[in-house]
This record gives structure tokens, sequence and C-alpha cells, in this order.
């Protein structure tokens, strides 16, 4: 799919039963907070909650991904990355009320 022609969304979902835990546009996530310690990751979604994911064979994959949907469908050259030396993304997260 060509993402300045439709959708593009980022799913999360439970790999036991394949349910969808949430959904969030791309064009929504405006950053990405990047543990230096671990695999952890925060997508920060201002117009939600973020999104705190840990995966140390998929980060670089999904955090590329995400970005370059992320450039392609709304051209947000601003995109921003913030980078810490922790190992837990516990305090940089906004979580849901």
């Amino acid at each position: 799919m060509n993402p300045s022609e439709g959708s593009v969304d980022f799913f999360s979902i439970f790999s036991k039963n394949f349910m969808v835990k949430r959904k969030i546009k791309i064009e929504n996530i405006a950053a990405v907070s990047i543990a230096n310690l671990s695999s952890e990751f925060v997508l920060h979604v201002p117009s939600e909650y973020d999104y705190r994911f840990s995966h140390p064979t998929l980060r670089s994959i999904l955090i590329g991904n995400i970005v370059t949907f992320n450039l392609k469908k709304t051209g947000n050259k601003k995109f921003k990355f913030y980078f810490h030396d922790v190992v837990n993304l516990n305090k940089v997260v906004n979580t849901e009320d």
C-alpha cells in the first residue's frame, strides 16, 4: 500500500490469541523515545496516550517503518527522537488516565 493514498496504522496485538490491543494512526505519532540501555521505546501520541514497547530484535525495524510511513503520510520533517540513558522509560511515557 502506498502510505500517501490510504490509512496506515500501527497495531499492538496479543500474541497468544491475536487480539488487537491498540490501533494507532501512523500520522498521530509525533516522536519516539528510545532507551539506550534496553530494547524499550515509546511512541509519543499527543492526541491520545503514549505506547511503551520493548522488543530486542524488532525495535529498529519497527521504529524505522513508523518514521518512514509517518514521513510519507504527513511530510512531517519535524519528527522527534529522544534518547535516554536508562533501562526503563516509565518516566517519559504519558499513560491512559
